[in-house]
């Protein structure tokens, strides 16, 4: 009995030892397991912390926004004139270039108007011609005659004051000839040649003064008549001559509608849509085609006001785009918005009511891009920015 007790107590020493060895194993197993996971939670912290610290490092002199796209000019292609479209001579996404004839608007009527407007304009010249030719004829002979009878008024009048002139000295030495000859201081034919001298300054005198009222009777009629050229040319040829400037207007506009049918590309881009089709009848302003062009797009940035101060012009970006993976791009700020993206909204974000949150708006920034030669940007397209700041 005793033998066997002592052997339980010893085999139940030894099944004791064995549990606190395996105990001990297993906590020393439970000790490394932790200690490797704490590694791990302390590594994760760690390599955590340096992508923080850089993010923050990055964010003192960089501005980071996803609020951002490709734009770019997409015209508009209308037509001037209304009507039917006859014909399209493009496809979407054709490439097309500046002049080059994009459709035709139907003419059935814009040609005819035309030509009657020409004929019309035509009739008007001639009709001037014809006016001008009967008026101009006479005209020339009338003016004519009225610088020559001018002229000839004008040597009557020289004539006519020399005469009265030598009348009047001749007559003043007749009357002292007549004086001096009573006294006897003369002798008489001394006085019968200042009589003689009077007699002829007297004929001459009366016959330059007839000259001269000749002369101003044709002067007068000379004037007369060119005046009466001058109201049938202006009864006449004026209102011939606002004929003519009617129908010239009437001829342009009317070349102009026609010309209008036909519609040309204004840059050189790429047809993006088509807004209208074969036979539609469209009105002025109705779009036909929308076109942009590749070559002149840049990139529209809406960045946070609390942001924005730290944004120049000139400043380098860098753009990347979901539609081309590890393709970077590089840009720099042409330009600030001076207004932020809310005001153009269509609902105002004003609340007089009384309550109000305050939010931050964002102010577009636009980017020019400066690596783009294939032209692989295309309005439209969202893009992540990074602009690096000067602070």
């Amino acid at each position: 009995m005793n033998e066997d007790n002592g052997k339980n107590k010893n085999g139940g020493n030894a099944d004791i030892n064995k549990n606190a060895g395996r105990m001990d194993d297993s906590a020393s197993k439970f000790t490394k397991k932790n200690i490797i996971f704490a590694s791990i939670i302390v590594l994760i912290a760690i390599i955590g912390g340096v992508f923080v610290l850089k993010w923050y490092l990055y964010s003192l002199n960089h501005v980071y926004t996803e609020d951002a796209q490709v734009d770019g000019h997409i015209y508009a292609v209308s037509s001037m004139v209304s009507g039917n479209i006859r014909s399209i001579y493009v496809h979407k996404n054709e490439p097309v270039k500046k002049g080059e004839l994009l459709a035709v608007i139907n003419q059935s009527t814009y040609y005819p108007e035309m030509l009657q407007a020409k004929a019309n304009y035509d009739l008007a010249k001639q009709n001037l011609f014809n006016a001008g030719g009967s008026i101009g004829e006479f005209a020339g002979t009338a003016f004519n005659n009225y610088y020559l009878d001018k002229l000839n008024l004008k040597k009557a009048s020289s004539t006519l004051s020399a005469a009265k002139l030598t009348f009047k000295l001749d007559k003043r030495d007749y009357l002292r000839g007549l004086k001096l000859l009573s006294k006897e201081f003369i002798t008489r034919e001394q006085f019968d040649t200042l009589k003689t001298s009077y007699l002829v300054a007297r004929q001459n005198y009366y016959t330059a003064l007839t000259a001269y009222m000749s002369a101003r009777r044709s002067f007068v009629n000379a004037q007369y008549t060119k005046s009466i050229i001058s109201a049938k040319k202006y009864t006449t040829i004026k209102p011939l001559e606002a004929a003519i400037k009617v129908a010239d207007a009437a001829y342009k506009l009317a070349r102009a509608n026609y010309l209008n049918t036909f519609i040309k590309s204004p840059i050189n881009g790429v047809v993006s849509e088509k807004m209208s089709y074969l036979g539609e009848y469209i009105t002025p302003g109705t779009p036909i085609l929308m076109i942009n062009n590749l070559k002149k797009v840049w990139v529209t940035a809406n960045v946070k006001e609390t942001l924005i101060a730290n944004v120049k012009k000139g400043d380098p970006v860098v753009v990347t785009v979901d539609s081309f993976p590890g393709k970077i791009f590089k840009g720099a700020v042409e330009f600030v918005g001076s207004v932020t993206t809310s005001k153009f909204a269509l609902i105002p974000t004003n609340n007089p009511s009384g309550t109000y949150t305050k939010v931050t708006h964002r102010l577009p920034v636009r980017i020019r891009i400066l690596n783009d030669k294939n032209h692989i940007l295309k309005p439209g397209m969202m893009v992540e920015v990074s602009i690096k700041t000067g602070k």
